[in-house]
């Protein structure tokens, strides 16, 4: 039985991934790309790659404070339309396990998304960020530290993810991984433990076997 409960924010606790892509779009208007497809292209990916990709592929030219205005301005959008995903609080209050967010986001964002949300009473401080590591999904070094934080092992661990960049570093992190994934367009990863659709449907998929975790109600 799993002893801790990491779980991924962008995409997996929150629908943030619109904002996040429909920033590019808004701050970059000569970006040939559609929402759909920088969805799509750059789930769970850290913002720096992404810049990097958009530039090698589609020869856009961020200025020196794109960085600066784009969180500024993923953060307006936060504050008019970010939501979890239906149900996430629910099944949170429902499950014993201790939990915590491991994501490739920094803290400060993490924190913000969980209080507009109405999420960070779950969470505490219980906050692991990429930044901190300085180490982006794929590689597991946040997994890695979010479970020496939380006092387990790795193998005590069960990962929550929706991206392909996050399910790697569950894998690379050798933590066992549940794949959300609440959209049409979201990958399928075959190598997971187990996948869910709707966070409805998670409390009774951990109290079966193999997981075991005990369910409140």
């Amino acid at each position: 039985m799993p002893r801790c409960l990491l779980i991924d924010l962008d995409g997996t606790l929150v629908d943030s991934e619109i904002a996040n892509c429909r920033a590019f779009l808004d701050l970059l208007p000569d970006l040939p790309l559609t929402l759909p497809q920088l969805i799509a292209s750059y789930r769970g990916v850290q913002l720096d790659r992404i810049i990097e990709d958009l530039t090698q592929r589609h020869g856009v030219a961020p200025d020196a404070d794109f960085v600066p205005r784009y969180r500024a301005h993923v953060a307006g959008l936060f504050e008019r339309e970010l939501a979890a995903f239906p149900g996430v609080a629910e099944a949170l209050d429902r499950i014993d396990l201790p939990i915590c967010v491991a994501s490739s986001a920094p803290r400060d964002k993490i924190a913000t998304a969980l209080q507009i949300t109405g999420l960070a009473g779950f969470f505490g401080d219980r906050l692991y960020s990429a930044y901190d590591v300085r180490a982006w999904k794929p590689d597991p070094a946040v997994f890695l530290a979010a479970a020496t934080g939380m006092g387990v092992t790795p193998d005590q661990c069960l990962v929550i993810e929706d991206s392909a960049v996050g399910l790697a570093a569950a894998r690379a992190a050798r933590m066992p991984v549940l794949h959300f994934t609440p959209h049409e367009d979201g990958d399928q990863d075959a190598q997971a433990e187990g996948r869910f659709t709707h966070w409805q449907q998670l409390p009774d998929l951990l109290a079966a076997a193999p997981w075991g975790v005990a369910i409140r109600g």
